[in-house]
């Protein structure tokens, strides 16, 4: 019994955490940046406020024509060709995810409507948290051999 419990001891020392959650956010990235872009698809922001609306009646309808237009109150969802879209991409940083965007409109539309078209709203951060445990759970069986 006393064995089992050092070789537990010394399987959670060497537990590499910042690794382990590094691991596992990058694993949810491409559902992370998913959420992100449903949002903006949807005209909102990280705090589910709106983005501003069109303010030409005749680009909303062009918008509308596209079809993949979703957003209300012809809110607008910085999506035309879908560049900026393409280019969303995550990092795993010491407390935070980072999220931005690779194309050259980026730090145009982040000037416009602010850093806040990137982030999750809270009930996507609670959709995360939930997604979280189980991939964990995964990780740490594997580097206990379980």
């Amino acid at each position: 019994m006393l064995e089992k419990l050092k070789q537990i001891s010394s399987n959670l020392k060497s537990i590499d955490v910042n690794k382990l959650i590094d691991d596992v956010f990058n694993e949810l990235m491409p559902e992370i940046l998913d959420l992100n872009l449903d949002q903006l698809s949807k005209g909102q922001l990280n705090d589910g406020e709106l983005l501003e609306s069109y303010r030409s009646a005749s680009y909303y309808e062009f918008k509308r024509s596209l079809g993949s237009y979703k957003a209300p109150n012809a809110a607008a969802d910085l999506f035309v060709e879908g560049n900026f879209y393409r280019g969303f991409r995550g990092e795993v940083k010491t407390d935070i995810i980072e999220i931005d965007s690779t194309d050259s409109k980026a730090s145009g539309l982040e000037s416009k409507y602010s850093s806040d078209i990137y982030g999750l709203q809270p009930k996507n951060i609670d959709y995360i948290r939930k997604e979280i445990i189980p991939i964990l759970q995964q990780e740490i069986r594997k580097q206990f051999k379980i």
